[in-house]
């Protein structure tokens, strides 16, 4: 089970800071905004735990190294509802270092998260900076955060639907049709700092007017964009923390914006060109991931944002290549562990997969895209065996590479009821 381990010299350095936090000039706040942390999930069933402590513990470091006032962690804390021990258990230790540096630390639900069970934690850090939000309700939640003589309200506004807003206020019930009418008036009912900043965490599909926002395909957005909200509905607020994209982006203005996830969750975040590996023969073009969480620095109510870099041992990479360039690449520059999904520009050849799987054991998807013809290409996908352990392991890769996104609990269980009726009858014809 990972466990947060940051050194003896490092826990000396957290002490310090507890009692020896340096006074800045001004009225300066700065805040830490992530979000989309997904413990617990994986891709193609390998395990991303150790991969998302390292990301934690980056995070930590980056909150420490900038003294920041406050950390906001904007929803999808969890990849389920109902997480694995271990995620809850890397969650737990997270939070315990981050009250050891005396860092608040503002947590609302995502859409992935079971809100009830999210604010569960709340009794585990009693008389702490630890500020969970409850399940939305009628009652406003907020904190006021005092920095010396500043003082920044913090709104919680954890995901919310239509269904559930109405729920809360059933005598507004015709006037609450879309998530857009969902998300307006729960803002009405926020009370506002005045001659103060107000800043708002939330965890929405936001639009800026039919311009919509870059997606990935790691995300749950509802087709037609039925769930989008206009970033206009947040003019009152000076900074809008977002969750529930997984690219870093702002929308509509600079201070609306989602930080993206920790980690990248589908090769469609795999963005930047990595000019070292494209260089290293002609034929290879190559990208990587980076994720960033945001700085926010708020100095007599003047708003800067940083993106700031999260470092973990491994890379996630996309690259496109020849057989004969594999090689080279793994022999000059040390990549061999960084999870990989491989493009073959070449002709399929026997035994591909495992020639790839050795020199990438971390290979998540390889694709052959060789010419045929004059201007058609032949793409074919092919999946490790390793995860094809069983017919429910088959079909549910089928599955999943055709939609582009991984089945959820309810429908692998539904899956494996459909294999067991059919081995049952095939049992019983025998």
């Amino acid at each position: 089970m990972p466990v947060c381990n940051y050194g003896p010299q490092t826990q000396t350095q957290i002490l310090v800071r507890c009692f020896f936090r340096p006074k800045r000039k001004g009225q300066q706040v700065k805040l830490l905004h992530t979000s989309d942390l997904h413990l617990g999930k994986k891709i193609k069933n390998i395990s991303l735990l150790e991969d998302q402590e390292e990301a934690l513990s980056s995070i930590l470091s980056i909150a420490e190294t900038n003294n920041i006032d406050a950390m906001i962690l904007a929803g999808d804390i969890f990849d389920k509802g109902v997480p694995s021990v271990n995620a809850l258990n890397l969650f737990q230790t997270f939070l315990e270092n981050c009250k050891k540096s005396d860092i608040p630390v503002y947590i609302i639900a995502g859409n992935h998260d079971d809100a009830s069970r999210l604010s569960c934690y709340t009794q585990f850090f009693t008389n702490s900076p630890i500020k969970f939000a409850k399940p939305f309700s009628s009652t406003p939640q907020y904190d006021d955060l005092k920095v010396g003589n500043e003082v920044v309200r913090i709104h919680f506004l954890p995901y919310i639907t239509p269904a559930i807003v109405r729920q809360e206020y059933p005598e507004h019930s015709e006037e609450i049709s879309s998530y857009s009418d969902a998300v307006k008036f729960a803002l009405s009912q926020q009370p506002l700092l005045q001659n103060a900043p107000n800043i708002l965490i939330a965890h929405q599909f936001v639009i800026d007017g039919q311009q919509l926002p870059e997606q990935s395909d790691s995300e749950n957005i509802i087709v037609g964009g039925v769930d989008s909200v206009d970033y206009s509905l947040f003019e009152d607020f000076s900074y809008v923390a977002l969750g529930h994209l997984h690219i870093r982006q702002t929308i509509g203005r600079d201070t609306v914006c989602y930080s993206g996830s920790i980690l990248p969750y589908s090769d469609s975040e795999i963005k930047k060109k990595d000019q070292v590996l494209s260089s290293a023969t002609t034929d290879v073009t190559a990208y990587y991931a980076e994720k960033t969480v945001e700085l926010v620095d708020i100095t007599n109510g003047d708003i800067q944002t940083q993106s700031i870099p999260i470092h973990t041992s491994k890379t996630f990479r996309k690259i496109t290549c020849t057989k004969s360039s594999i090689d080279k690449i793994t022999n000059e520059i040390n990549i061999r562990n960084d999870y990989v999904y491989v493009t073959l520009t070449d002709e399929s050849f026997v035994n591909a997969l495992y020639y790839v799987k050795e020199q990438f054991p971390n290979l998540l998807k390889l694709t052959f895209e060789s010419p045929s013809g004059k201007s058609k290409k032949v793409t074919t996908t092919y999946e490790h065996p390793s995860t094809h352990n069983n017919l429910l392991e088959v079909i549910t890769n089928f599955i999943e590479t055709q939609q582009g996104s991984e089945l959820n609990e309810d429908q692998r269980n539904i899956l494996l009821s459909i294999i067991t009726e059919l081995n049952n009858s095939n049992e019983e014809d025998n």
